[in-house]
């Protein structure tokens, strides 16, 4: 299962378009994301892999257009940091991810192997 923060429509859209093979819940003000500790990030957080200074909106507002109409449009929060957790099916959480930067993704293999433990 997935939570995004963005409404029915536009979250049953993306994930139709994604194929996601597994539900996706709409969570547009965040109350999961803050139930599992999951902060937003900072300018330095989100624009890591920019050339980004403090007060330089133009990078991000460059960040922002380059993504408008993308799978990657910046939209709801453009700085929620997102996580990955593994839940069992008793309601045990198992594995915990909390990015420190919105490209922190985990190894695909702690995933697996999270997912494995949980069953």
């Amino acid at each position: 299962m997935a939570v995004d923060q963005g409404e029915p429509e536009r979250t049953g859209a993306v994930a139709q378009r994604r194929g996601y093979p597994f539900p996706v819940l709409c969570d547009p003000e965040r109350r999961a994301y803050a139930a599992y500790g999951l902060l937003e990030g900072t300018p330095a957080q989100i624009l890591h892999d920019f050339p980004w200074r403090p007060q330089d909106r133009e990078t991000g507002e460059q960040l922002i257009a380059s993504r408008r109409g993308t799978e990657r449009a910046v939209v709801d929060s453009p700085w929620q940091l997102p996580g990955e957790f593994v839940v069992s099916p008793a309601g045990v959480l198992v594995h915990a991810h909390r990015y420190q930067y919105c490209e922190d993704f985990p190894p695909r293999t702690v995933l697996l192997g999270a997912i494995a433990v949980a069953r």
